[in-house]
């Protein structure tokens, strides 16, 4: 028989980024719907003429992607969404008292770190920190009479060549 003090309930409480190998963290805000974690694969079948069925299976590609809808729509949000780096695209004027984002004609894919933190299982917390991902989803963001504007992000996971994607870690202690 199973035990509810191990089935999760709820969103993350912190979403992070770090584009600066996990030096610092910071928080994206709010977000809506969750986060949601994705792994497919794509495998080769190892077929030979003296045997009807398959005699192996090896994993040839895997796709691992980050969802969520940001809702705080401050300007390092929607950079974040449209795949820029907010310290080369905004600007500020303390003189005006404007900020600007400049959406450039030329596009890269951002890569940096993300990490989500919330409950765990058994009442201890959990930490995903994947150490780098990239935007790569259709940004559509609505703007409507009575309707709050969700900014939102689709991340591909890509290996950054360490032999680890990132971890997910449970603790007793809350993480600081």
């Amino acid at each position: 028989m199973g035990d509810k003090v191990n089935v999760l309930v709820g969103a993350p409480s912190l979403i992070e980024i770090s584009r600066d190998d996990e030096a610092t963290w910071k928080s994206v805000g709010y977000t809506e719907g969750g986060v949601q974690f994705s792994q497919s694969v794509e495998t080769y079948e190892v077929e030979v003429d003296q045997e009807l069925d398959p005699i192996d299976e090896i994993v040839i590609k895997r796709r691992i992607k980050i969802t969520t809808q940001l809702v705080e729509s401050i300007l390092d949000n929607i950079a974040l969404a449209l795949n820029y780096d907010p310290s080369e695209v905004i600007t500020e004027d303390g003189t005006k008292k404007t900020k600007t984002l400049d959406i450039k004609s030329k596009l890269d894919i951002q890569k940096f770190a993300v990490r989500f933190t919330g409950k765990g299982p058994s009442g201890k917390h959990r930490r995903w920190t994947i150490k780098k991902v990239g935007q790569i989803g259709e940004v559509s963001m609505g703007l409507q009479k009575g309707d709050k504007t969700v900014i939102p992000l689709e991340l591909k996971v890509y290996n950054d060549g360490s032999g680890s994607l990132g971890s997910v870690v449970d603790s007793e202690d809350a993480f600081a």
